[in-house]
């Protein structure tokens, strides 16, 4: 499949003010984070702590992990929207992969360590929060192997994905390339808060230090199009399709929005690979449910849900939102039994807890029905 030639005009170079919102105030100033990986004292302490004369890379790496987990990291901390900077993770011990992973290159570098930023491919997953479906890309670090006086004859990758990647196929990137990375999921964040205006000053900046990133590119298309610029947001993803000519989003959405500016011909040489997409997606019918949910169309939703769990049956968030669904259609028992499996699914601590609450309070108004 491949994108690259289903556009038959040549894509210029893109320059990020030349596709902002032109209706849009985005000169709102925003203190950006200095230093992503910046320690206070207190962090300083706690490697001290942990160092031993001479130690051999990897027992510093495992002494390192091991002192975060008898602190009470990673337990039920995992946040897939929430990113942050090393010194806001290692004080909240909360956070995404990316939080965790500023958290630890901050920490291994002040132990004296060669850690560095590394992203990995075919690792991406998708989700979707409010009907927009997203797509994450995966980062995760390596430490380099000291060849002085410390070596184990290999590097370390130290890895805080919660579901473990389908592929080892990785490149080291800057720190510059990092702080962009944050900084567009910091503009995600904003987005699926209904604060586009500061999502838009996060991901400008973003782009500023990585024009490169696809993703980057994507999430200025998505705020395109909520600010109503579908040509911005149609020069956008044919830029993304240049770069990466197999960007799953870039080849769904450029395809409808030709289908929508009457670009049949565009629209029909993306429909294969955009369809392909579509059907092997299960987030995307995600997706369509929450999206049906907001319509008021319940049932349209649990069709939408039952595409997604026969694509994947282990998602503990479908069954909860088919459960909801058959609740509000006053369907208590297939409600509860949904409810039961998305308890049984959930892959993290704090979400089999939410699961297990929204089960509770299902019985607790069943009981208080019969009881009326």
């Amino acid at each position: 499949m491949s994108a690259c030639s289903t556009i038959d005009r040549p894509v210029a170079e893109l320059q990020v003010d030349d596709v902002v919102p032109a209706s849009v105030d985005s000169s709102a100033m925003i203190e950006f984070p200095p230093d992503i990986i910046a320690l206070d004292d207190e962090m300083r302490s706690f490697v001290r702590k942990q160092l031993r004369p001479r130690e051999r890379i990897d027992r510093t790496v495992d002494r390192l992990l091991s002192a975060l987990t008898e602190r009470g990291y990673y337990d039920g901390s995992y946040e897939v929207n929430l990113t942050q900077t090393a010194e806001e993770t290692f004080h909240s011990k909360r956070g995404n992969c990316l939080s965790y992973t500023n958290l630890f290159v901050a920490l291994a570098r002040e132990a004296g360590l060669d850690a560095r930023y590394q992203q990995v491919f075919d690792s991406a997953v998708y989700d979707a929060t409010n009907g927009v479906l997203q797509y994450q890309s995966h980062i995760n670090v390596l430490v380099k192997d000291d060849v002085h006086f410390r070596s184990i004859g290999t590097d370390i990758v130290v890895d805080f994905n919660f579901v473990d990647p389908k592929s080892r196929r990785a490149k080291v990137i800057s720190d510059e390339q990092a702080r962009a990375l944050f900084l567009s999921n910091k503009a995600v964040g904003k987005l699926l808060d209904d604060e586009p205006h500061k999502a838009l000053i996060y991901v400008q900046e973003a782009l500023r230090l990585d024009d490169k990133n696809p993703d980057i590119w994507v999430n200025l298309a998505v705020l395109n199009k909520r600010f109503g610029e579908q040509d911005h947001a149609v020069r956008i993803y044919e830029h993304v399709l240049s770069i990466n000519p197999r960007h799953p989003v870039a080849i769904v959405s450029l395809q409808e929005l030709y289908q929508k500016s009457k670009q049949p011909e565009r629209a029909l040489s993306l429909q294969k690979a955009a369809q392909r997409l579509r059907d092997r997606n299960p987030y995307y019918f995600l997706a369509l449910a929450q999206k049906a949910l907001n319509n008021g169309d319940t049932g349209l939703a649990i069709r939408h849900l039952d595409e997604a769990i026969s694509l994947n049956r282990r998602e503990a968030k479908f069954y909860a939102l088919r459960g909801i669904s058959y609740y509000a259609l006053n369907d208590e028992a297939r409600a509860r039994e949904n409810i039961e499996k998305a308890v049984h699914f959930a892959k993290h601590p704090w979400a089999k807890l939410q699961y297990e609450r929204l089960l509770f309070n299902l019985n607790q108004m069943a009981n208080q029905s019969v009881s009326t």
